[in-house]
């Protein structure tokens, strides 16, 4: 379990600039995202086989949390 990340590669990861801190720690990416760093890391890198693209641009437009098991759901 990661206890924090770069804020640019999360930054990278959500297509915005949530994070201006250069240490992100796990609680704050929950807190803002829904997501603990790894899953963010892994629905991203998974992208074309689940709905994160879905679920980030509602999190995107409405900041409404994201939800791991709905992501993991697929297209």
């Amino acid at each position: 379990m990661y206890s924090k990340a770069d804020g640019a590669k999360l930054n990278s990861m959500l297509g915005t600039k949530t994070f201006r801190q250069i240490i992100v720690y796990a609680d704050e990416v929950k807190e803002i995202t829904g997501l603990t760093i790894e899953q963010l890391t892994l629905c991203w890198i998974f992208s074309s086989q689940n709905n994160f693209k879905t679920s980030l641009e509602k999190w995107k437009s409405s900041g409404e949390l994201m939800d791991f098991r709905e992501i993991q759901r697929g297209l």
